[in-house]
């Protein structure tokens, strides 16, 4: 089975179906059954499963990554050097 991409949902979808995976495990539901409810794979419902206090503080929503390559303070002096 092909699996979206979860990564491209947008961050309420993606809680959402991150609380209805535990709110259906909760319900004695398989793993196999619970990711394909909420078509992700097996390993993501795990990984959730590790999770869950985090999940549960943060709303169900994942955690933001700041894709900086540099220090804000880095790029500024950079940025000075270069005008």
């Amino acid at each position: 089975m092909i699996h979206r991409d979860f990564r491209s949902l947008d961050e309420n979808t993606q809680a959402e179906l991150r609380r209805v995976a535990l709110l259906n495990l909760d319900k004695g539901r398989e793993l196999d059954f619970v990711a394909e409810l909420v078509d992700v794979h097996i390993q993501t419902i795990r990984d959730w499963i590790k999770k869950r206090k985090i999940l549960e503080s943060r709303n169900f929503k994942g955690q933001t990554k700041d894709k900086r390559l540099l220090e804000k303070e880095d790029e500024l002096d950079i940025k000075n050097l270069i005008e």
